[in-house]
């Protein structure tokens, strides 16, 4: 009689899971297929609201990398509770921006014109989402945020439905992420004094639960560093954080 012996060190290596913001989708997956292809690793990405993201997390979600959209998710959250993420690394910078068809045609120049025209607005959550989160935050300091948040029409709980609402025709303007434009044939910014400035510093952080600290580790590394990956932020339009890079903790 035979017997078959399966060993831990056979068993197929489970993939590292990564929640990500739903708005670096494209970099990250063209990044994912590299890191996989040059180190035969196995990623799982898990896209949404970098909010959204981090409730699940707290939830006690498995999960081993962190990339929220913006650093105001990272650190202690609001009532000082330390967060469930170990050291980040930054990735990309990407402008908040007004999405308008091309023509323009509710002639769409200021806050002013989103809060008395009749403008189908459509935004992320600010519960959810961190382009949301900068929107409702910047406009909260102003006095402006109440005005704006009673005529937006549709909220969403990322970014990239609200790309997709414009991509449908049913919001006439939506808050993204400048880079989004590339996948936005059609459709053009419209300069917003408000939002002039606004912008998302997206990073990777470790799950602090994670068994597996040195292939997160690594993973964050490669993003973070490689000429592949950021060159692949470059090509969707972000703007690559420059550091000094450094072998990943062990």
């Amino acid at each position: 009689m035979f017997v078959i012996l399966i060993t831990r060190e056979s068993a197929p290596a489970e993939p590292l899971v990564v929640f990500c913001a739903a708005g670096l989708a494209e970099p990250i997956e063209a990044s994912r297929a590299a890191y996989e292809a040059e180190h035969g690793a196995s990623v799982t990405v898990r896209y949404g609201g970098s909010g959204g993201l981090l409730s699940r997390l707290r939830a006690g979600e498995p999960a081993d990398v962190y990339i929220p959209a913006d650093r105001s998710y990272l650190g202690m959250d609001a009532v000082g509770r330390p967060m469930v993420l170990g050291e980040s690394l930054p990735l990309a910078e990407m402008p908040l921006v007004l999405a308008v068809p091309a023509g323009n045609p509710h002639q769409i120049a200021s806050l002013a014109d989103l809060t008395t025209k009749d403008v189908r607005l459509s935004l992320a959550d600010p519960e959810t989402s961190a382009s949301g989160k900068l929107v409702r935050d910047a406009l909260r300091t102003s006095g402006q945020w109440e005005s704006l948040r009673a005529r937006v029409t549709s909220f969403h709980p990322s970014v990239s439905e609200v790309a997709a609402d414009l991509k449908a025709g049913v919001a006439d303007a939506g808050i993204v992420w400048q880079p989004m434009l590339q996948q936005l044939p059609g459709f053009k910014t419209v300069a917003i004094e408000e939002f002039a400035g606004l912008r998302g510093e997206a990073a990777a952080a470790p799950v602090l639960s994670t068994r597996r600290l040195r292939q997160a580790n690594q993973l964050m590394f490669f993003l973070g560093t490689s000429p592949t990956a950021r060159r692949q932020f470059e090509q969707a339009g972000f703007i690559p954080l420059t550091r000094t890079s450094k072998s990943p903790a062990p």
